[in-house]
């Protein structure tokens, strides 16, 4: 019916109306090999806006008329992500960027160049400038690159999840980032009592099980500790030459190890098995003991999986408010460390900077 508009995936090429102007034709095309999860076609009553921008393609607002206003409002912050993610992963890899409000059962969805919000998503106080930035993300990572399996859903929810997080550090700075990660933790230690599987997971009972925390949080901490592991200039360098090398393509977590370890000049099979393809994470149960100029700490791993191996960062606060940060590797099932100081010792911080995916309990 004419009084719709229509939008729809790849390039706009004409509008038509047939009939007696009672009906209305709309031609879209597009040269990219697509996955088929991300291809859309949207009609509705929509309030449209061409936002500024030097980007050298389209990026548009699409809201329905009772919430045009909100909606052109809180989608403009597309902008701003898009700059951000071209800076750090190259070109944009469609050739638009419709942001539409739309009734749909997720959050967000990432299809192809026409990403589609929940209507109730809008309010106009721009609370929806996290969801804009994984559903950008997933451009890149899900929709160019796209995962050659479900299994390695990861590849996309784990990088639009982890990206969301470097935006934010961008944006608002390091804090702030490590706010979302300590929060990303929580989430995936809570879920690791309920599905003991592995973020590569080939044991799922239904398709829609792996919308869940392994793919999206434990993904994108995995990537977090992959930055700590090779720098943060190649994990940078890695993930742009991941995406142009699968670009319009397909590619499984190994693709990724391989491009990450061509990259650093590392071998990354301990990583990527311990954390990928086993499943759980660190527990650990830490002790100290002050004996005299010496200091005595005991971790020990007690988890029902692996054992794994990781550097554990101990903020060590001394009496005054002086702290200094020591770095304990581990490898075992309990580890002992001793270090020595002249300064008394009133407490510790585990993991202070936020660096590694691990749970802590009491004995």
């Amino acid at each position: 019916p004419s009084h719709y508009q229509c939008i729809a995936t790849g390039k706009f090429v004409s509008r038509q109306l047939t009939g007696k102007g009672e009906r209305v034709k709309y031609d879209f095309e597009s040269s990219i090999q697509l996955p088929t999860k991300v291809m859309v076609i949207g009609v509705a009553k929509f309030i449209v806006d061409l936002y500024e921008s030097n980007l050298d393609f389209e990026v548009t607002g699409w809201a329905y008329p009772q919430n045009a206003k909100e909606g052109i409002s809180d989608m403009r912050a597309s902008v701003e992500v898009l700059e951000y993610f071209i800076d750090i992963l190259g070109a944009y890899p469609f050739e638009k960027l419709a942001n539409v409000q739309s009734t749909t059962q997720f959050g967000g969805m990432e299809n192809a160049g026409n990403i589609f919000y929940d209507e109730n998503a809008i309010t106009g106080t721009g609370s929806m400038e996290a969801l804009i930035a994984h559903e950008i993300a997933h451009q890149w990572f899900g929709n160019s690159a796209s995962e050659e399996d479900w299994s390695h859903l990861w590849l996309s929810e784990g990088f639009a999840t982890y990206l969301t997080d470097m935006y934010w550090e961008h944006k608002y700075g390091t804090e702030a980032m490590n706010e979302r990660l300590i929060g990303e933790r929580k989430r995936v230690i809570k879920f690791a009592s309920q599905y003991a599987h592995p973020v590569v997971d080939n044991g799922y009972a239904e398709l829609m099980h792996l919308l869940n925390p392994n793919s999206y949080q434990k993904g994108a901490w995995i990537l977090h500790m992959l930055r700590t592991e090779v720098g943060d200039s190649l994990f940078k360098e890695g993930i742009r030459l991941y995406h142009d090398t699968y670009r319009y393509n397909n590619a499984n977590t190994e693709d990724f190890k391989s491009i990450m370890e061509e990259v650093s000049g590392k071998n990354l099979d301990l990583f990527f098995s311990q954390w990928l393809y086993n499943p759980g994470h660190p527990v650990l149960m830490i002790n100290s003991n002050n004996k005299g100029t010496n200091t005595e700490i005991s971790i020990e791993q007690m988890q029902q999986e692996s054992i794994f191996t990781f550097d554990l960062e101990i903020e060590v606060i001394y009496k005054g408010g002086t702290t200094e940060i020591i770095t304990v590797p581990v490898s075992e099932h309990k580890t002992d460390f001793t270090f020595a100081s002249d300064q008394k010792v009133t407490g510790f911080r585990y993991d202070p900077r936020v660096k590694l995916l691990f749970e802590e309990v009491e004995h």
